[in-house]
């Protein structure tokens, strides 16, 4: 900024843009009170930026828009006390740094009230995480299209709420959720790729089903529990006949899992489910 009067000398006077010489000749001349005064808070704010740089004032208005800054960091960054920047920040913003405490301090509390709202509900599950790769958001995925199609089958649905191991409850019966989305080679003896699918002991024994779902094929597998083999891990393969390598030759063998492919009627009522067994039961019976 340079005097307003010469065009040339730095401005040095706190109160009219004008160097000294020039302020003293026109006072001289009476002529001082044609030149405006300069606002209080520009003078503060180019001292400032002249002996921090431009960049002290992007940090200050930084701190109304970013939650995770603070005085703290501003006071490391420039050399001073957090004191002193927080005397700076109500200079710079007219109001007392209080103010964006308070407003954090309803903001986090909102975030809280609002996850604890989310989390009774399963179908809005997915909102608490932005869409990209990683396993939470897939997890979520996998348990709205399985909220999606039980509710269109009428089944009773609410959410666990005493834990995150198990998902929901369907019918009474307590579900986990597995999701798998590239299938792979699991032995230098197979032929064929399989999803793999992990559980945990507390699963293996509070669960009543285990649904996986194999995304690449876009199908799930209602699994009862008393059928899952005592491991911590399921390899269900991503066609109905697995193949592998036994003495130089190929074999086929139909998997298992298959047989539970899209089986919803399994997490019918108990009583609805008895009725289906008699039901077969008798068919069977007769066909025999």
């Amino acid at each position: 900024m340079v005097c307003s009067y010469c065009e040339s000398n730095p401005v040095q006077m706190r109160r009219r843009p004008l160097c000294k010489a020039c302020y003293y000749e026109l006072h001289k001349a009476g002529l001082l009170n044609e030149f405006p005064l300069i606002p209080a808070d520009k003078t503060f704010k180019t001292t400032l930026t002249e002996k921090y740089g431009n960049e002290i004032l992007v940090d200050f208005n930084n701190l109304l828009n970013q939650d995770n800054k603070s005085l703290a960091d501003i006071a490391d960054k420039y050399g001073f006390t957090r004191e002193r920047a927080r005397q700076l920040f109500e200079k710079i913003h007219k109001f007392h740094y209080t103010v964006i405490k308070k407003q954090r301090s309803a903001n986090r509390l909102e975030k809280r009230q609002k996850d604890q709202q989310l989390r009774k509900n399963p179908c809005d599950k997915i909102l608490r995480f932005k869409e990209g790769d990683n396993n939470q958001f897939k997890g979520a995925l996998a348990e709205k299209r399985v909220f999606d199609i039980c509710a269109a089958l009428s089944y009773d649905i609410r959410p666990f709420t005493k834990g995150q191991q198990i998902d929901l409850i369907i019918n009474g019966y307590h579900v986990d959720i597995k999701s798998s989305y590239t299938p792979t080679i699991t032995s230098p003896r197979r032929t064929s790729k399989q999803f793999h699918f992990s559980i945990s002991e507390y699963q293996r024994t509070n669960c009543d089903f285990i649904i996986c779902y194999a995304v690449l094929i876009n199908s799930f597998f209602i699994i009862p529990i008393n059928e899952y083999p005592n491991a911590d891990s399921l390899y269900i393969p991503e066609k109905p006949q697995s193949s592998w390598i036994c003495n130089g030759m190929n074999k086929h063998r139909k998997s298992k899992w298959y047989d539970y492919l899209e089986a919803w009627h399994l997490l019918k009522t108990p009583a609805e489910n008895e009725v289906i067994f008699n039901r077969l039961l008798s068919e069977k019976s007769v066909v025999i």
